[in-house]
């Protein structure tokens, strides 16, 4: 069986997310080791186009058809939606964030 190819979106969230770690990483542990981390988010971003199905459901987001997953890093959590057409990558929270802010990544549209 084969998996369908499908278009990868993110939301106006994600690239400040993405800033946001790096800027924390950068003061925390040095500009190399944050700018290999926030690297390595994206290239786990770029591989749901053929792996969306990969990973696992958000426990936060539960649904029948198990639309809502999310990737875990080492300190975060990139929350995405399948839908037929797309892969919309909603948010990254780190993974001390509650329940009720990953909760509301289940209200992002995104409109292109």
């Amino acid at each position: 069986m084969e998996i369908e190819t499908k278009k990868v979106v993110w939301s106006e969230f994600v690239e400040s997310d993405l800033e946001e770690i790096f800027l924390w990483g950068k003061e925390t542990f040095g500009f190399i080791v944050a700018d290999r981390y926030t690297d390595y988010m994206l290239e786990q971003i770029q591989k749901l186009e053929h792996w969306y199905l990969m990973h696992p459901q958000c426990r936060q987001l539960p649904t029948k058809n198990k639309i809502y997953r999310n990737i875990i890093t080492d300190s975060h959590r990139i929350i995405y939606r399948i839908l037929p057409n797309r892969v919309e990558v909603l948010r990254i929270f780190h993974l001390a964030s509650s329940n009720t802010k990953i909760k509301s990544a289940r209200k992002i549209k995104i409109i292109e």
